[in-house]
């Protein structure tokens, strides 16, 4: 049970009746042939894959039809590298309900941005949790770490996490 659910129940106002009962509503939504080919390549191949402007040259993953600078159509595919630069992080110590599960996310939990190799910036989350080593993660090379293939399910969440790359 969600805590805040919960306490709802307790301080409904007296005459009333609360019912629990589990709520599932599994939404079901086409990714069109952009962001398709971009989870295909993460499933089958353990690949990060980007679209690059042909005006203004801006790299952008997950891939979108068109540029959001320019409003050109974007048709150039560039494979980005599984490795990149950590430019930022937040450690999350709130809990709430998961979207992508309907369940309670645990925390705490990181989330980074990072700089891919082949340009283009992706937002994921981090291995470790420990703000003071974080710190010393900042600007460091990280690396994607991907499910087994065989629990691949062509999802965002195929990635399970960047790490930092030792040296």
């Amino acid at each position: 049970m969600v805590e805040r659910e919960e306490r709802f129940i307790q301080k409904r106002a007296p005459g009333t009746l609360a019912v629990k009962f589990p709520l599932r509503l599994p939404v079901n939504w086409p990714t069109g042939p952009y962001m398709g080919r971009f989870l295909k390549e993460i499933k089958e191949n353990a690949k990060i894959w980007g679209v690059k402007c042909p005006k203004c040259g801006r790299i952008v993953a997950p891939p979108r039809t068109v540029c959001g600078s320019c409003h050109v159509f974007q048709k150039e595919w560039i494979p980005l590298g599984n490795e990149g630069t950590l430019l930022y992080f937040s450690v999350v110590f709130q809990k709430f309900t998961d979207p992508q599960t309907g369940e309670e996310r645990k925390v705490p939990y990181t989330w980074g941005v990072i700089e891919l190799d082949g340009g283009g910036v992706i937002n994921h989350y981090l291995s470790e949790t420990e703000i003071t080593k974080l710190l010393q993660w900042r600007g460091k090379r990280v690396r994607a770490v991907f499910k087994d293939k065989k629990d691949r399910k062509g999802d965002f969440w195929d990635i399970k996490y960047f790490t930092l790359v030792e040296e």
